[in-house]
């Protein structure tokens, strides 16, 4: 299991593009904040004030490290935007007011997804055998 992906990773993860990643970054960055390369200290966790003065100066915030709870909160806000159907203020909002509600629904709802692509897999593997039992 790797500590840390890439944002091409995470991009195919949660099949959104790079570019609607780095909006969220910048969109909602008390949740989402990805680790960065620095030159000297290695892989670090930007404060938000070092973000926000890297941008200003133009200075190259380094390539971004999502680790597996980076990519949860990435999830998080996907659930919210994409299948609650709320704006980036709504869900600014809903993650100030209920982090805890909303992420136990955006766990809930991502597990859901999957049991039903595991039933989708076991019904056409059924249907492939009832196939090769009717021919036989």
């Amino acid at each position: 299991m790797k500590l840390y992906h890439s944002i091409k990773d995470v991009s195919a993860m949660l099949n959104e593009p790079e570019s609607t990643l780095r909006y969220w970054e910048d969109e909602f960055p008390e949740t989402l904040n990805p680790s960065r390369k620095d030159k000297v200290r290695g892989v670090v966790k930007l404060s938000l004030k070092e973000r926000k003065e890297a941008k200003t100066s133009h200075k190259t915030l380094g390539v971004r490290y999502f680790s597996d709870d980076d990519v949860n909160d990435a999830r998080l806000i996907q659930y919210l935007l994409r299948d609650c159907h709320l704006t980036i203020d709504g869900a600014r909002e809903r993650l100030k007011i209920n982090l805890n509600g909303a992420e136990k629904q955006a766990k809930l709802v991502c597990r859901l997804k999957m049991i039903k692509e595991e039933l989708k897999a076991w019904s056409k593997a059924m249907d492939e055998a009832a196939k090769i039992s009717q021919v036989s």
